[in-house]
C-alpha cells in the first residue's frame, strides 16, 4: 500500500481523498491555511502548513505527495517545486491524466450543489482546461448568456482576451443551443500579454519582469495558442465555424479598424488585464453594447490598471454603473436603457 500526503485540505483535497484506490492510503495533509480544512479532513488527519513542517518520520513514511488544489496552474507550480525539492518522492497531481477527469467532475458537482451553479457539468468539464477563471466566473458567463437568450437581447457575444477559449466557448455553446444564428467575436493577440504601463502599478511591473513601457510586445505570460481555441470550439464542442469571427492581433491594431464589421453587442466580456487594453476595448466596443446588454470585467478586482480604466471611462462618459461582484476578482454590469 502506497502512503500519501495530500497537498490541499479544502474541497479539492477532500475529493482527492475519495478518489484514491484501496492500495493508496492518506496519512496527512499539507495546507498553509489549515483552518479552512474541509469536513471529513479536519480532526481526522494531521494537517501540516508545509512539507517542511511535517515531522521527518512522516516524510520518511510517505511514499508520495498528491497535489490537490482547485487551480491547475497553481497545482502545476506546486508539483514542479516539490519534484525539484524532493526528487526521491513520487509527486502527482489531480490534474495528471489518471485523475483529472474524475476529479474535475466530482469537484464541480460538489460546488454545483453547494453554490447553485447552473452550468451543466458536461460543459464545465469540456472547457475547464481551456480557461484560468474561477468556477464563479465561468458560471456567471453561462448565466448571463442564458439570460441574454431568454430575453432575446440582440447582438453578438464578444470576448477580448480569449486565452485558450474557455469562457468564449461557454457563450458559443449557449448560442448554438439557442439556434438563432448569433455570432461570437474573439479578440486576442494569441501571443500573450503586451507590456503594461505605469498606470498598471507595481504588481503588473513585477509580473512582466520589470517591463512597463506599454510596447505591443509579448511579455510571455497568458499565451493561448489559436490552435487550442479551434480545437475546443470546432472539435470538442462542434461550434459552427461560420458563426465565429477571430480578430487576431493587439487590441490597439484590430479594434480601431472594425468599421461596420461589428454588429451590436449583447455581451461584452473583457479580460485584457492592463489599463490600456481595458480602455481601448471600452472606447471601441462599449458604444456598440445594446441597452440592457451585459459588460463583464474579469480582472477588475485584481489588476489595478484594469480597475482604473473602468472608472475613468465611466466617469468620462458621465455613466453610472452598478458593478456587481462575481467573486473576489470579476464584476459585471448592465448597460443602462438611456
Amino acid at each position: 500500500m502506497r502512503k500519501y500526503l495530500v497537498y490541499g485540505a479544502n474541497v479539492s483535497g477532500w475529493i482527492a481523498l475519495q478518489m484514491l484506490s484501496d492500495d493508496q492510503q492518506v496519512i496527512g495533509f499539507i495546507d498553509q491555511a489549515g483552518t479552512s480544512a474541509a469536513p471529513g479532513i479536519a480532526g481526522r488527519f494531521p494537517i501540516y502548513q508545509s512539507d517542511d513542517d511535517a515531522p521527518p518520520s512522516v516524510m520518511q513514511e510517505a511514499q508520495g505527495i498528491l497535489v490537490a488544489v482547485g487551480n491547475r496552474t497553481v497545482a502545476d507550480e506546486i508539483k514542479d517545486r516539490l519534484l525539484a525539492k524532493r526528487p526521491e518522492m513520487v509527486v502527482e497531481s489531480v490534474y495528471d491524466e489518471q485523475y483529472v477527469a474524475a476529479f474535475l467532475k466530482a469537484r464541480y458537482l460538489l460546488l454545483q450543489e453547494q453554490r447553485g451553479f447552473q452550468m451543466p457539468v458536461e460543459l464545465y468539464c469540456a472547457v475547464r482546461d481551456y480557461t484560468m477563471v474561477s468556477e464563479e466566473r465561468l458560471d456567471n458567463v453561462y448565466r448571463l448568456t442564458k439570460e441574454a437568450e431568454r430575453s432575446r437581447l440582440p447582438g453578438a457575444f464578444v470576448e477580448c482576451g480569449v486565452w485558450r477559449g474557455g469562457c468564449a466557448a461557454v457563450m458559443a455553446t449557449v448560442a448554438k443551443e439557442a439556434g438563432n444564428g448569433r455570432v461570437i467575436h474573439l479578440f486576442d493577440s494569441f501571443e500573450g500579454l503586451p507590456e503594461p504601463t505605469d498606470l498598471d502599478g507595481d504588481l503588473a511591473k513585477d509580473y512582466s519582469g520589470g517591463r512597463k513601457t506599454g510596447r505591443l510586445e509579448t511579455i510571455g505570460k497568458c499565451v493561448g495558442p489559436l490552435d487550442d481555441v479551434r480545437e475546443l470550439f470546432f472539435e470538442r464542442l462542434a461550434i459552427d465555424e461560420t458563426k465565429v469571427r477571430v480578430h487576431r492581433g493587439w487590441f490597439q491594431e484590430t479594434l480601431p479598424n472594425l468599421g461596420d464589421e461589428m454588429e451590436p453587442i449583447a455581451i461584452l466580456r473583457l479580460d485584457g488585464d492592463w489599463y490600456e487594453s481595458t480602455m481601448i476595448c471600452l472606447e471601441h466596443l462599449f458604444p456598440r453594447v445594446v441597452p440592457g446588454g451585459y459588460v463583464i470585467i474579469d480582472d477588475y478586482g485584481f489588476w489595478e490598471g484594469c480597475r482604473l480604466a473602468v472608472h475613468e471611462y465611466l466617469e468620462r462618459q458621465g455613466l453610472q454603473a452598478d458593478l456587481i461582484p462575481i467573486d473576489d476578482c470579476g464584476v459585471y454590469f448592465v448597460k443602462g436603457k438611456s
